[in-house]
């Protein structure tokens, strides 16, 4: 590792805490805001969008690298099968099984969906994965004539 990668690295490690710590903050008057309020609406909408996010963020590095290589974009199927569809499905499981459509696809365990409502970390858990997922499934396949 060059001084050069240490140096960018450390540039996006500044960048990710100051927004992280930004989110706290923002998440907190909010939450302060909500309760005085009764009005959740917008914290479940800054919430629900913003981590995912910041998972993208996390991911930034892998397409900043793709973005230097040659070739057409593509879109790793498997991988957002595999991993986006199950964090999607955790990450708003509130709003599809409460307030959505989908509340035949409830999980018929108490626990479960105690835990998963009394604890949101477990929720921005699987927002983070689902933003870090779908930005790493781009990526750069090079074509056939362009390795000549």
């Amino acid at each position: 590792m060059t001084f050069i990668n240490i140096k960018a690295y450390g540039y996006y490690a500044v960048i990710f805490f100051t927004v992280m710590l930004g989110v706290i903050i923002a998440e907190y008057k909010i939450s302060e805001y909500a309760s005085m309020t009764f009005n959740y609406f917008f914290k479940m909408t800054f919430v629900f969008t913003v981590y995912p996010l910041i998972g993208c963020l996390v991911g930034f590095v892998h397409i900043r690298k793709e973005r230097k290589k040659e070739g057409k974009w593509q879109l790793n199927i498997g991988k957002l099968l595999v991993f986006a569809v199950p964090a999607f499905f955790f990450a708003y499981y509130p709003f599809l099984i409460y307030f959505g459509p989908l509340s035949f696809l409830s999980i018929p365990s108490v626990t479960f969906n105690q835990a998963i409502l009394a604890v949101p970390s477990t929720l921005y858990i699987f927002e983070m994965i689902l933003g870090y997922t779908v930005i790493t499934s781009f990526y750069k396949k090079r074509n056939a004539a362009s390795s000549l």
